[in-house]
């Protein structure tokens, strides 16, 4: 199951991934997808952490909580390489919302 979490450097880390499903071609370009999205997730957190300067252990551990709680599910049950795919252009807190 995917784990989200903020490491040591205040950057939110996402770890055991599920494998994708699929044409090696398609899992290729679905995990490049997939990378993309989770990288607009860290972007979208480290700039709510730097808007409101958060740096306290506490907050910052309220907040990989509702990551892991938002995303970890999306993660967890999109393993065809093809949704991905088919959602390479939708925001990834849409997909997550869609769930």
């Amino acid at each position: 199951m995917t784990k989200i979490f903020f490491g040591d450097r205040c950057m939110l880390e996402v770890t055991e991934l599920p494998s994708l499903t699929g044409t090696e071609k398609q899992v290729a370009w679905a995990e490049d997808i997939r990378a993309f999205a989770i990288n607009e997730m860290r972007r979208a957190f480290d700039h709510m952490r730097t808007a409101k300067n958060i740096n306290d252990s506490a907050d910052l551990d309220r907040g990989a909580e509702f990551a892991h709680k938002t995303f970890a599910p999306l993660f967890d049950t999109k393993t065809e390489a093809k949704y991905w795919i088919d959602n390479r252009n939708t925001d990834i807190r849409t997909l997550a919302k869609s769930l």
